[in-house]
């Protein structure tokens, strides 16, 4: 059994670090950034994005175009 140097706690163990002194330093370590994804997955996403928004506009054009011809009475 020893007292802390530096908070005067008592440790029971000698061999073991001071329990309060211990939570002190968890709080100082800093933390590993989480690993990025692969670079082939974040560009296919973008690429999807992409594409996506491209094919939307595409169908809202050719709509717009459609609609701005008016009825078709040839067709039936």
């Amino acid at each position: 059994m020893r007292v802390c140097n530096e908070c005067g706690a008592t440790v029971f163990v000698d061999s073991m670090p001071c329990p309060r002194c211990a939570e002190g330093l968890e709080a100082l370590k800093f933390s590993t950034p989480q690993p990025r994804p692969p670079l082939l997955s974040r560009t296919a996403k973008w690429v999807l994005g992409i594409l996506a928004v491209l094919v939307i506009a595409a169908v809202l054009t050719v709509r717009s175009i459609l609609h701005s011809l008016g009825s078709m009475n040839a067709f039936g």
